[in-house]
C-alpha cells in the first residue's frame, strides 16, 4: 500500500511537471507575442490573441504635464487648476500617450485628471458618476477648475446619459479617499513580470489563444467574442500586412443595433452644465468617436456596419455646454490617407489623432468662462 501511495505522489507530480513546462513553453513559444502591449498600446491584439507587427509610426514621447487626482489626494493638496478632466483612458493615456500632455506643451492648459472606477460590481462608478461625485464631496469646489472637460467613448455615452443615467455612490469623502488611492487600472503591459517562471494569468493567456483560433476557425476569421475584424479600402494603418484590417472592440457593432438617443443624453448634459455653472464651471463635453465609426466610411461592402448617427443627431441641438467636435477632423484626415489615427492593434486613438483634437479642444479652453459658448466648436 505505501509504495502504491509512493507511485500515485510520484504520478501526480509528473503530471504537474509536465502540465507547467508546456504552460511555460507555449507562452514563451507562441502566446507571450500577443499578450505584451506594444508602445503603450495592443489591447485588441492580446484580446484577439493576434501576432501584428509594430506600426511604423513611433509614439509619442510627450513630457508628462498634467496631475491626476489620484496624486492630488495623495499629497493633500489644494492647488487649483483651469481644467478639471474627467474621462476614461482616451484622455488618460491609453494608446501610449495622454492628449492632456500636448494640451500643456502646446496650448499651456494646467489640467487634473479624474479617471473613473472599474473595480468590483460595488465600487464601479462611470465618468459621469464621478464628475457628479467630484461636485458632490467638495473637490470641484477646492480645485475651482474655470471649466470642466466630461470625455466619455461614443459606444458608452447612450448608456451613461441617456439610457440607464446612475446616481453617484453614496460614499463619504473618506470612503471616496480610500477607494480611489487604492485604484489600479488592469492592463495588459506587466500582468506577466518579465522572468515569472509560472502564473494562473499565464496559463489563462494560453486557454485564451486556443480558444480564440478555434473561434475564428468557426466564425469567418473574426478573431474572438470581443474583436471584430473587418476590410478596408485603403490602407490606413502602417503595420506590415495590416495595412487594410480593421479591428475594433465587437460591441462598437451591436450597439448600434439601438443607437444612443442624442436628444435625451443633450437633455442629461444641459442639466449638468447647470449644476456646474452654479459653481462657476463651464461644462465642454468630449466624445471621442469609436474607431469603427472613424473608419465605417472605407469599410469594405462585405463587413459595411451602419452609419453611428450620435454626431449627425447632437449637432443641432442647443447646448449650454460647449462641445467638441471630434469626429469631422478624424474622418477628414483619414481622406487625406493620413495614416494611424487610431492603432491597428489598439481600441485607442494614437497621438495623431490625440492632437488633431486638441487643435478643436485646446482654442475651446481659451474661451472666457463667462461668454455664451452655446453650440460646438468647429476646428
Amino acid at each position: 500500500m505505501q509504495m502504491n501511495s509512493k507511485r500515485f505522489a510520484c504520478g501526480l507530480f509528473l503530471l504537474a511537471f509536465l502540465v507547467a513546462a508546456l504552460e511555460i513553453a507555449f507562452w514563451h513559444g507562441v502566446t507571450k507575442e500577443t499578450f505584451y502591449e506594444h508602445d503603450g498600446h495592443g489591447d485588441l491584439a492580446r484580446m484577439g490573441a493576434l501576432v501584428i507587427p509594430r506600426a511604423e509610426t513611433p509614439n509619442a514621447d510627450w513630457q508628462p504635464q498634467h496631475e491626476t487626482l489620484q496624486h492630488y489626494i495623495a499629497e493633500g493638496s489644494e492647488e487649483q487648476y483651469d481644467v478639471l478632466v474627467v474621462g476614461d483612458s482616451m484622455m488618460g493615456g491609453g494608446g501610449g500617450a495622454s492628449c492632456l500632455d500636448d494640451l500643456a506643451a502646446r496650448y499651456g492648459v494646467r489640467s487634473i485628471f479624474a479617471t473613473r472606477l472599474l473595480r468590483g460590481q460595488d465600487d464601479s462608478i462611470d465618468v459621469y458618476q464621478m464628475a457628479r461625485l467630484l461636485v458632490q464631496l467638495g473637490y470641484v469646489d477646492r480645485i475651482r477648475p474655470r471649466y470642466l472637460v466630461l470625455e466619455c467613448g461614443e459606444r458608452m455615452i447612450g448608456v451613461h446619459f441617456a439610457s440607464r443615467v446612475l446616481p453617484p455612490p453614496d460614499w463619504s469623502k473618506k470612503e471616496f479617499e480610500r477607494t480611489y488611492l487604492a485604484y489600479r487600472e488592469v492592463r495588459g503591459r506587466g500582468i506577466v513580470p518579465p522572468g515569472t517562471l509560472l502564473s494562473t494569468t499565464m496559463a489563462a493567456a494560453n486557454k485564451a489563444y486556443v480558444l480564440n483560433h478555434l473561434y475564428a476557425k468557426e466564425h469567418d476569421g473574426q478573431p474572438s467574442p470581443d474583436v471584430a475584424r473587418a476590410e478596408l479600402t485603403i490602407p490606413a494603418f502602417s503595420n506590415p500586412g495590416w495595412e487594410r484590417t480593421l479591428l475594433s472592440f465587437a460591441e462598437d457593432g451591436r450597439y448600434l443595433a439601438e443607437p444612443p438617443d442624442a436628444a435625451a443624453v443633450n437633455d442629461e448634459l444641459n442639466a449638468f452644465a447647470a449644476v456646474l455653472a452654479q459653481h462657476g464651471v463651464q461644462l465642454v463635453v468630449l466624445v471621442p468617436p469609436d474607431k469603427s465609426d472613424v473608419y465605417q466610411p472605407w469599410l469594405a461592402e462585405s463587413s459595411r456596419l451602419p452609419e453611428n448617427p450620435f454626431y449627425d443627431e447632437i449637432r443641432p441641438l442647443r447646448k449650454d455646454y460647449i462641445f467638441i467636435e471630434a469626429k469631422a477632423p478624424l474622418r477628414a484626415a483619414v481622406a487625406a490617407g493620413i495614416q494611424d489615427l487610431y492603432w491597428c492593434d489598439d481600441t485607442h486613438w494614437s497621438w495623431r489623432a490625440q492632437q488633431m483634437v486638441n487643435d478643436v479642444l485646446g482654442p475651446a479652453l481659451a474661451i472666457p468662462a463667462s461668454s455664451d459658448a452655446d453650440g460646438e466648436v468647429q476646428p
